[in-house]
């Protein structure tokens, strides 16, 4: 919450706006807010509450549906609930006979949507493993994952029914996770337990994979950095060989609280070359 307020600030003058330093590019701006969701994916809330601020500034609106619609469609879905957004508003983005993803989020006020999912593509596979019916289809657009999936109750740290899981296969065997296509937040690079635990900085589950006996390597330590919990970085295992790409991620991810905890670590390495990472982002 504490970054999401740095990153409020950054961009914005309450009433007045936007700054004046960022009001000539919205595009930058509104790049800047889809990166909350995505890196952030508890913070979606906030991100609509501030964009319900501003839409009626500048082109604003438009402009955010325009990006919304490929980087954060749930984004769009909420203002639309919200009222921000109505059906006329979305346009080409839902009319048409192809079957386009961003209209999975609007399938209840689309006239005959079930019929376009016979010549679903991408989605093909997915569908026939996961969805059985429209309530599946509203959780998955509402939470990432089906409440009955292992990867729900590891993005929200249920860490007693993971316990369970072990427990019931009374093994401690690889746990197969699959990503899902309406999960708002940024993939992990890999789908390891302990990546999806620290992607959503769920540390109950994360310390669970720990006792589990499930051991670190440089891609799980970035995906945890990617993740943004600091509690969790302290349970990886220090190398600062890695601390060099891991402030180029918390850089990315606009992560400041690990982007200034790398660069106190690093007082001694080239601070050309370490504040040149910083402003890049």
């Amino acid at each position: 919450m504490k970054d999401f307020m740095i990153f409020e600030e950054m961009l914005f003058d309450g009433e007045k706006g936007f700054r004046s330093d960022f009001s000539s590019n919205i595009d930058f701006i509104i790049d800047r807010i889809l990166l909350m969701p995505k890196y952030r994916p508890f913070l979606l809330s906030e991100v609509v509450d501030l964009c319900l601020l501003y839409l009626g500034f500048l082109d604003f609106k438009e402009k955010l549906l325009f990006h919304a619609v490929h980087e954060c469609p749930v984004l769009i879905r909420r203002l639309y609930i919200k009222g921000a957004y109505n059906f006329s508003d979305l346009g080409r983005f839902v009319k048409g006979p192809g079957l386009s993803f961003f209209q999975f989020y609007f399938h209840d006020t689309i006239s005959g949507f079930e019929e376009r999912l016979q010549n679903i593509e991408y989605f093909d596979k997915y569908f026939h493993q996961i969805v059985q019916n429209k309530n599946d289809l509203n959780n998955l657009i509402e939470y990432g994952f089906l409440p009955s999936m292992i990867e729900y109750s590891l993005k929200y740290d249920d860490h007693e029914k993971i316990n369970d899981y072990f427990t019931v296969s009374n093994t401690n065997k690889e746990i197969s996770l699959i990503w899902s296509p309406f999960e708002w937040a940024m993939k992990p690079t890999s789908l390891d337990p302990l990546s999806f635990s620290g992607i959503f900085g769920s540390i109950k589950c994360f310390r669970l994979f720990l006792i589990r006996g499930y051991k670190f390597n440089k891609s799980i330590i970035q995906n945890v950095v990617m993740g943004g919990s600091i509690e969790i970085f302290h349970l990886c295992p220090l190398n600062k060989d890695y601390f060099k790409s891991l402030l180029y991620n918390a850089s990315k991810c606009c992560h400041f609280h690990l982007v200034l905890y790398f660069m106190e670590q690093m007082s001694n390495e080239n601070r050309k070359d370490i504040d040149m990472l910083f402003k890049l982002y």
